[in-house]
């Protein structure tokens, strides 16, 4: 039954080499195996095939920060390598995030596209009203048939189905038919609550549906946002929590500093040496720790810029406007259920509803005319940058014929030679005594390292390190050696 989910490595033979790697490493940062809390966010939204919708999806997902998007009835196909749908155009899903994952293990099918984002699978569906209880019954066996056995599971889309379980005010046939395809799976229903998703003509309902694991639901959180789309659905948010290593997924702290702001005398006396340890890797992290401190306790700390912080390239101050005019009277019609006022209330909305649309369009003309006279200006401008992302990457399919892939190889190897053993290569190596690292050596490399260097996870600036070699250099030196 289905329930719900509230809430320094090896030496080599080139010393100074070695050494620059070695201070780069540390400026980098020493992880260790703490893990840093990351979030993931997915909107799951039905754009009702309508073009406002659409275009106001790309600002929507810059203000809400949202990695992924599983998308219910597009208006049109997006053009990304990061986008997928299913094979009749109604279920999509579209990656995002600037720093996100690709796609992998796509699958699309009727009424349904799956693929594997990261470490999850990733279903967007979208059920057709017109469908019969037989298609839909099918439709759901194959979804379960392939969900099952996968971890980390999250599906989300517009399902059509009325059921008690997620809000209803009854269980219809098709409702029955979600519940017992998903029975035998471990899966949590991320719905809570009888607010409506859908609504139309003052009435509503509750169809787009999310289930996810139950590894993912214990730290997930679902909940509709006020946002406004241009569309009968609502939006909707589920924030995935977990931990990662910031080694592993290559993303910078949040934490970042003012190096104008280092002062050297509280960097020199906040900087003390810590107790060795006889593991390398151990004192070098009670190293990088001590030198945070003293950054922590010399420079002042700023947060870095977020992600998905500039809007589209449209986007103006008067459309912001007109949304918000929207949302408001959105909000008032819902409250005048009833009322005398109703009427009035519904012609204002719908009023707004299509100035935002000319709006919209408004300004993609305009911008699109100040674009094409930019790009005369500067042609690596925004029109640049605009026509670059509509670009598809080169997948030039590689090829599986024998007698092609024999023609390529005889032409780029056309001569012989012979493979040495592993007997020859192991009486022919030679052993060799690698000397200390010195002092030299280790100012060397911290004098290759430029002071514009981006820091690392740990936002350590260059300037900071170099600075905390030349005040304690046999410390660096023996972590080194």
């Amino acid at each position: 039954m289905l329930l719900n989910a509230s809430s320094v490595q090896k030496r080599a033979k080139r010393i100074p080499d070695i050494t620059q790697e070695a201070v780069t490493a540390l400026s980098k940062g020493s992880t260790g195996s703490r893990g840093a809390k990351m979030t993931q966010r997915l909107l799951q939204l039905n754009l009702n095939h309508c073009l406002a919708a659409q275009e106001l999806l790309k600002q929507t997902v810059r203000e809400l920060k949202v990695d992924a998007a599983l998308l219910s009835e597009p208006y049109k196909k997006i053009q990304s390598p990061k986008y997928v749908e299913d094979t009749e155009g109604k279920a999509s899903i579209w990656v995002c995030g600037l720093e996100q994952p690709q796609l992998t293990d796509v699958r699309s099918s009727r009424g349904f596209v799956r693929a594997r984002w990261g470490n999850q699978w990733l279903y967007s569906c979208y059920l057709a009203p017109s469908l019969t209880i037989s298609e839909f019954a099918s439709v759901m066996e194959e979804i379960a048939l392939d969900v099952r056995g996968k971890p980390q599971v999250i599906i989300a889309g517009d399902f059509n189905a009325w059921a008690e379980e997620w809000g209803s005010s009854r269980t219809n046939a098709r409702g029955q038919t979600v519940l017992e395809a998903l029975a035998t799976l471990d899966l949590a229903l991320m719905n809570h609550g009888n607010q409506h998703t859908f609504t139309r003509a003052g009435t509503g309902s509750v169809i787009d549906l999310a289930f996810v694991s139950y590894p993912i639901a214990r730290s997930a959180k679902w909940a509709i946002s006020n946002v406004y789309t241009a569309s009968d659905h609502r939006a909707i948010t589920i924030d995935l929590d977990h931990t990662e290593s910031p080694r592993a997924n290559g993303l910078q702290s949040e934490k970042a500093y003012k190096v104008d702001t280092l002062d050297p005398e509280a960097f020199a006396g906040s900087f003390a040496v810590p107790n060795w340890s006889d593991n390398a890797e151990v004192s070098a992290e009670l190293l990088m720790r001590s030198i945070t401190d003293a950054c922590d306790a010399s420079m002042a700390v700023r947060r870095s810029c977020k992600r998905h912080h500039v809007p589209v390239y449209w986007w103006i101050q008067q459309i912001a406007d007109v949304r918000r005019r929207c949302i408001r009277s959105r909000r008032i019609l819902q409250r005048s259920r009833g009322r005398a006022d109703f009427e009035a209330r519904r012609l204002e909305y719908a009023l707004n509803r299509r100035l935002l649309k000319k709006s919209i369009l408004s300004s993609k003309k305009e911008k699109f005319l100040e674009l094409c006279d930019e790009a005369d200006r500067d042609i690596w401008g925004m029109a640049y940058k605009v026509v670059l992302k509509k670009l598809k990457p080169n997948t030039c399919a590689v090829p599986r014929e024998e007698g092609v892939l024999n023609g390529i190889v005889d032409a780029l190897f056309t001569g012989s030679f012979t493979v040495p053993s592993v007997e020859d290569h192991v009486e022919h190596r030679l052993y060799t005594e690698v000397p200390e690292v010195t002092v030299e050596e280790v100012l060397l490399a911290a004098a290759r390292i430029k002071d514009s260097k981006s820091p690392g996870p740990d936002a350590i600036p260059t300037r900071a390190l170099k600075m905390a070699i030349r005040l304690h250099l046999q410390c660096f030196t023996e972590v080194f050696g």
